[in-house]
């Protein structure tokens, strides 16, 4: 089913998120090694070093992280600052 655009949300109890259109990744830390990795098994660690450093400093020894990598500026999501990480190297 494609979204739609509407002017404010349906009444009744919904559950829904916001669609930042970033990256989707996993975290993956397994003691003292943390990976960041793309849905298709890319490394994506060496792109995006800040989110490898957040995790590894994580206070836990195992976790699989699941989300989207989302540049934000005081407006938002900025996705076209994090465009350029992906083409080159």
């Amino acid at each position: 089913m494609k979204a739609k655009l509407v002017g404010s949300t349906p009444t009744g109890d919904w559950i829904y998120e916001i669609k930042f259109d970033g990256y989707r990744a996993l975290a993956l830390r397994g003691g003292s090694e943390t990976r960041i990795v793309s849905r298709n098994q890319n490394d994506l660690g060496g792109k995006f070093p800040e989110v490898k450093d957040s995790i590894a400093a994580l206070d836990v020894q195992d976790a699989i992280i699941d989300g989207e990598i989302v540049a934000l500026d005081e407006k938002g999501p900025v996705v076209v600052s994090i465009t350029p990480r992906l083409r080159h190297g």
